[in-house]
């Protein structure tokens, strides 16, 4: 199914901020979107990458809010398309600890988590890192972000032709 990108991050966006205000009611956390409208349509199931959206989402909202992170809470959704409009890229950048070098290689592991025993499976980044990898042919990449905090990047093939 083509999907626009910007639609969907905007919707799960969302969904995803409401989610986390619906558990905690108290929760102050700045959302900026910056959706390339040249992002464009891609190829893709859009159930499944919501998924790995909304878990990306979820995992940032937790972590705006743990020992280490900011005092201003900032989520980042960005989009953008390669210069050869090959590929989509699309990124969830947010305040917070960021990654430990010791566990960067291990977070994408099935059963891995570095939440507390009930607030985590250990499935959500294992499960999305298959979405994107086996059932897109993208790749998912996990990076310390410029002045603190983490990023994570999802670059996707566009899977048709460019406008």
């Amino acid at each position: 199914m083509t999907e626009i990108v910007e639609d969907l991050l905007q919707n799960k966006s969302q969904i995803a901020k409401h989610g986390k205000r619906a558990k905690d009611h108290a929760l102050e956390c700045t959302v900026e979107r910056d959706l390339a409208p040249d992002a464009g349509p891609v190829l893709l199931q859009s159930r499944d990458m919501g998924r790995v959206v909304l878990n990306l989402l979820g995992n940032a909202f937790y972590a705006t809010h743990i020992n280490g992170a900011a005092a201003k809470p900032v989520v980042c959704v960005e989009t953008s398309r390669s210069a050869d409009k090959i590929y989509v890229t699309i990124k969830v950048t947010y305040s917070g600890p960021g990654i430990p070098d010791a566990i960067r290689a291990w977070i994408f592991e099935p059963f891995f988590t570095t939440k507390p025993t009930g607030d985590g499976t250990g499935l959500g980044l294992s499960l999305s890192h298959d979405i994107v990898t086996k059932g897109h042919g993208g790749m998912l990449a996990a990076d310390n972000a410029p002045g603190g905090g983490a990023c994570f990047t999802i670059t996707l093939p566009r899977g048709i032709e460019p406008v």
